[in-house]
């Protein structure tokens, strides 16, 4: 899938049935969001099938929702035992997020699957929400994150007790994220590291 222009939505791709699989390519283009939904996992891919890849983009707009795990780009994962990953590379989230608990600028919640985000830069903003991902929302103990080239630099963050990259989750930590010349501009009660 190639995005050749950009364009205004105000609604979600994927379901738990039937996620977005495959290569989304946005060539440098913009989508510019106006989400709202009250479900959980609100974002403008709302479910994305492992194996997939999302680069070359940037979203911009406004993402709200009553739910957990609301998202500037990823909602949430729908596992396959074939993967283990998701690729999301040359991305920027720019979108301001609206929501309850966990919420990601670029993942809700990314269950035990391991996404890999390469040259991707968080520079919106997560309102509403106890604790926060910059990068990824929730995540359980099995999913280890990883960050080359990455930079965390929201416009604002309501919520102190956050993360600059990845919420360590339940059972998990922020060791499991692996860090390579990535940086952030924000010091919160919970630290976010940079390597």
């Amino acid at each position: 899938f190639k995005l050749t222009n950009d364009i205004s939505v105000a609604t979600m791709v994927g379901t738990n049935s039937h996620p977005f699989i495959g290569t989304f390519d946005g060539q440098g283009n913009v989508i510019d969001v106006n989400i709202v939904d009250n479900t959980s996992g609100v974002a403008p891919f709302c479910v994305v099938g492992t194996g997939s890849t999302i680069k070359n983009l940037k979203i911009q707009g406004t993402v709200t929702s009553s739910g957990y795990h609301a998202s500037g780009l990823i909602g949430g994962v729908s596992q396959n035992e074939d993967y283990t990953t998701i690729s999301i590379a040359g991305c920027e989230v720019a979108v301001q997020v609206k929501g309850t608990s966990y919420a990601g600028g670029f993942v809700g919640h990314s269950l035990n699957i391991h996404p890999v985000f390469v040259d991707c830069i968080f520079s919106g903003s997560i309102h509403g929400c106890y604790e926060v991902g910059c990068f990824v929302g929730w995540k359980e103990s099995a999913s280890k994150p990883s960050f080359v080239n990455c930079l965390s630099i929201p416009a604002s963050v309501e919520n102190e007790n956050s993360y600059n990259f990845s919420h360590p989750g339940n059972g998990g930590s922020e060791e499991d994220a692996t860090l390579v010349n990535c940086f952030y501009n924000r010091s919160f009660t919970t630290k976010g590291k940079s390597k």
